[in-house]
């Protein structure tokens, strides 16, 4: 733990001009977005301020995840990295933690302060109406939950590309996308090709349900536990095993 800590030291040392800058830039640009849209739409919607947040929130988060690891893109950086007196799993943590569990908390308190003082500005000089049902605390958890499972593909472009990790890492998975979807259209016309043609038998409508239950209740099951459950802590694991064949 107490390298853990040294090691997260490190990182704010070596990147406070960067988090300040980020910081102050998003929260002034914000406030000032949030307090113009609580001006035009004449109330205070947080569900809309959220959603003017999140798109910068994931894009600024996705760049930083596939630049965790950029003290490995060139040699000398990488020798200086790897020798550091600690762990493998302690410098990955350290790292995980920094991309993903820090900047969410920091993320989310801008948000919060930008969308308070900016709404709240907007209704003290306007005498305009605050729609507190609108802070969707659930959908709020339910994006950030989805940031913190894509990041981790991100996590391991930065472990995979020494350049240009963020738009290889995109490129990556728009291409693997591709390929499932058409694997599973093929999978699925082969499965479901003979069980699509009404006979006039009850055989026939009885396996046009079994499908049915199978592409409308299973598959759906089966991929929101891939995604939610398995996704994230797969592509950690990856990580972490290629950080150990970059020291080899």
């Amino acid at each position: 733990m107490e390298n853990l800590g040294k090691l997260l030291y490190r990182q704010f040392i070596l990147n406070q001009k960067k988090y300040t800058l980020y910081l102050l830039a998003t929260g002034l640009t914000f406030f000032a977005l949030f307090f113009f849209q609580a001006w035009i739409k004449h109330t205070v919607d947080f569900k809309a301020m959220m959603g003017w947040y999140m798109p910068v929130f994931f894009i600024i988060g996705l760049i930083h995840s596939a630049h965790a690891f950029g003290d490995l893109s060139t040699p000398a950086k990488s020798y200086q990295y790897l020798l550091l007196p600690a762990s493998n799993l302690e410098k990955f943590v350290s790292v995980w933690l920094t991309a993903s569990i820090f900047y969410v908390v920091a993320g989310y308190i801008i948000f919060l302060l930008a969308a308070g003082f900016g709404g709240g500005l907007a209704a003290l000089l306007f005498d305009y109406t605050i729609d507190y049902q609108s802070f969707n605390r659930i959908g709020h958890l339910n994006a950030i939950s989805g940031f913190l499972i894509i990041q981790t593909i991100f996590i391991l472009g930065s472990l995979t590309f020494r350049s240009g990790a963020f738009l290889k890492t995109i490129l990556s998975v728009v291409v693997f996308l591709i390929a499932l979807g058409i694997v599973s259209a093929i999978v699925t016309r082969f499965i479901a090709g003979g069980f699509m043609w009404d006979f006039g038998s009850h055989f026939g409508d009885n396996m046009h349900y079994e499908m049915q239950e199978l592409f409308g209740h299973y598959v759906p099951t089966i991929a929101k536990i891939l995604y939610w459950g398995i996704m994230g802590p797969f592509f950690l694991v990856v990580s972490y095993f290629k950080l150990k064949e970059s020291e080899v």
